[in-house]
């Protein structure tokens, strides 16, 4: 490892840079262009967002609430059917509701102030939105509902009187999500964990600090939790709501959810999967109409079945294929399908065979258009503490992904490092552009502070503010030795 100032433009082996002479250069122009072929990057410019006021609009006079005319979540009404989520929509209240038969969302409205509804009582105008359920279901729950609204005595007041009064309440409240349960992040994203449970148990786990720990089922009050702190989230302020885990696909009424959140308007939800749940015949084509909303992130952290059983701690034969039959039925159906590869030591030498399993989605969608890869660092926490052996170093990944990106290039797949889980620019200097965190006008290192650790030199890095650091654990594992910052003297940035 050489550590001088760089005057270069990289050439590199693909392992940790080293200087030349001449001066380095950094295209922001192309490296946005190469985002900008990512579904997330055109989602980001066509809907802005502004990061600033995110938990405000959570307040907004539209979005869920507490409680409405003595509705409340829970409630039970006609035949085993019971309220959901209440939310208030332009002064009109939704009912997410639930039953044998499926889910349905009803809509209240103050009386004489509008066209007739379907179910319309003295005290409110009562419709629905498009449901799946047949006819002579949904106007047995309709009407079911209306007789429970009608024997409420917290309905006597005026329509407009209880919605400002159901907004105070929320307001006093405070209700919020849980945080052991969801996750805001600055960007707009959110993150729901709906269980911890899983059917693997892979060595870079974090969300368990030993083997045996990871056997346990969900920790107390998790399962009825999610459903609460998805209730309280407004569609509206969120750019991407990230469905996870554990493996999420395994949480009660798990299809119900997905639903749910689908008619409360969610327009960009990601469902972190193994795939071995959604290789369930019929799963994924319940919800292809949803493509445009709804996308997939498989987890598959080898191509071939005994390299992804050493990593996730087991599965045959079998369950490994359906994994990769999965994947491949959701990019067939058309939806956005997001590979995330994890790299350890064990996987790092077939990374090759990893991009061809991806290019070779070609024989279901020869553009790739819906195909990504993303590799991503394992965290230092949970289960890793104690696989140090497992973990890679920035040198090792260096000459192991440098060479996978350009075969991803060669074969037209896209493919980058995750933003939260990546690796320093200094670790794949010519391959800048698949960095997550190089797309951002600026850069996320506040995100980061808490968790992560630079090494000294890193300071006069011009490229600090686009850098990810590495954990802590790290450093105290490797050191610092591979960290060469970009030198403002010798670099040049090109900002569009």
């Amino acid at each position: 490892m050489i550590r001088r100032r760089r005057r270069v433009t990289f050439i590199v082996n693909h392992g940790i840079a080293k200087a030349m002479t001449t001066p380095a250069t950094i295209d922001f122009f192309g490296i946005l262009k190469y985002a900008g072929r990512f579904p997330e990057m055109r989602m980001i410019g066509s809907r802005p967002i502004d990061i600033e006021t995110l938990d405000r609009r959570s307040d907004s006079t539209d979005g869920p609430i507490n409680a409405f005319g003595g509705i409340s979540p829970g409630m039970t009404f006609g035949d085993g059917w019971r309220v959901g989520g209440i939310s208030v929509r332009q002064q009109e209240i939704d009912l997410q509701c639930e039953g044998p038969q499926g889910a349905a969302t009803f809509m209240l409205g103050a009386p004489n102030q509008g066209p007739a509804w379907p179910f319309d009582t003295a005290r409110a105008r009562i419709g629905y939105h498009p449901s799946d359920l047949d006819e002579t279901t949904l106007n047995r729950v309709g009407r079911d509902l209306a007789d429970m609204i009608a024997g409420l005595p917290e309905m006597e007041g005026g329509f407009s009187d209880l919605v400002q009064k159901a907004l105070d309440s929320r307001h006093v409240s405070g209700a919020r999500p849980n945080p052991a349960i969801v996750e805001r992040r600055p960007d707009g994203k959110v993150y729901v964990r709906l269980t911890t449970r899983c059917q693997e148990r892979c060595v870079f786990c974090f969300f368990f600090d030993s083997p045996a720990e990871s056997w346990l089922d969900d920790a107390e009050g998790l399962p009825d939790e999610p459903e609460r702190s998805l209730a309280l989230l407004d569609p509206k302020a969120v750019t991407q709501l990230i469905i996870t885990g554990g493996e999420p696909t395994l949480a009660d009424r798990f299809e119900d959810i997905l639903s749910g959140l689908l008619e409360r308007g969610f327009d960009n939800i990601v469902v972190q999967t193994n795939g071995i749940f959604t290789a369930k015949a019929g799963f994924l084509d319940r919800f292809k109409d949803f493509r445009k909303r709804v996308s997939f992130g498989f987890s598959l952290h080898a191509a071939d079945w005994r390299t992804s059983a050493a990593i996730t701690g087991g599965g045959t034969e079998a369950t490994f294929q359906a994994k990769l039959d999965s994947i491949q039925r959701a990019v067939e159906l058309g939806y956005v399908t997001k590979i995330t590869c994890v790299l350890t030591t064990i996987n790092l030498d077939s990374l090759d065979d990893m991009v061809g399993f991806c290019v070779g989605l070609k024989q279901v969608d020869p553009t790739l258009e819906n195909v990504i890869l993303q590799f991503s660092m394992p965290s230092v926490q949970g289960l890793m503490r104690s696989n140090r052996d497992l973990y890679p170093t920035l040198t090792a990944v260096a000459d192991a992904v440098g060479p996978a990106l350009d075969l991803a290039d060669a074969g037209g797949l896209r493919a980058s490092f995750s933003s939260l889980c990546s690796v320093p620019p200094c670790c794949i200097p010519s391959h800048l552009r698949h960095l997550e965190t190089m797309w951002y006008k600026k850069g996320p290192t506040d995100w980061w502070e808490s968790e992560r650790a630079y090494a000294p030199q890193c300071a006069e890095c011009v490229l600090k503010p686009w850098c990810s650091g590495v954990s802590p654990q790290y450093l105290e594992w490797f050191s610092d030795h591979e960290l060469v910052p970009f030198a403002a003297s010798d670099t040049t940035l090109l900002m569009p």
